[in-house]
């Protein structure tokens, strides 16, 4: 099932302007577009582009939902809520089969997977996606 139309101009935003970060504020329940250096604890929910290297070696455009929890309560390690992946000619969830199957990979072939953010997360990172992190992005 492909995404929403509000969700899939968020998703086209970040993959095209991949240094951009879409906050989420926590209390206010109000969205911002903005260019940080970085992401760090406690700085709330980021929407953020980067990529993902499938186990195939298969690379892939994605945008990572990452909660850094509150001021308050800051999340380190961070956790990853969702992520969407791009598959040919559109966005998908994560758990939706549909992506991997646009992509003629199995589930099996997929994970695990090695992911970064275009943005430097300052912040480590559990709780998905069910794969690892890898911050120097070697893999590219």
């Amino acid at each position: 099932m492909a995404v929403d139309d509000e969700t899939r101009r968020t998703l086209n935003l970040l993959r095209d302007e991949p240094r951009r970060a879409v906050r989420v504020a926590h209390k206010l329940k109000t969205i911002r577009i903005e260019t940080p250096d970085a992401i760090d604890a406690g700085q709330g929910v980021y929407w953020l582009a980067g990529r993902a290297a499938l186990d195939t070696g298969t690379l892939l455009d994605c945008v990572f939902v990452l909660d850094t929890g509150t001021p308050q309560s800051p999340a380190d390690p961070a956790s990853v809520r969702t992520w969407y992946l791009w598959a040919r000619d559109g966005w998908y969830e994560h758990s939706d089969p549909g992506g991997l199957a646009r992509l003629e990979v199995h589930v099996d072939e997929a994970y695990p997977l090695v992911w970064r953010t275009h943005v430097p997360l300052r912040v480590a990172v559990t709780r998905g996606p069910d794969q690892w992190h890898d911050p120097t992005g070697s893999f590219e």
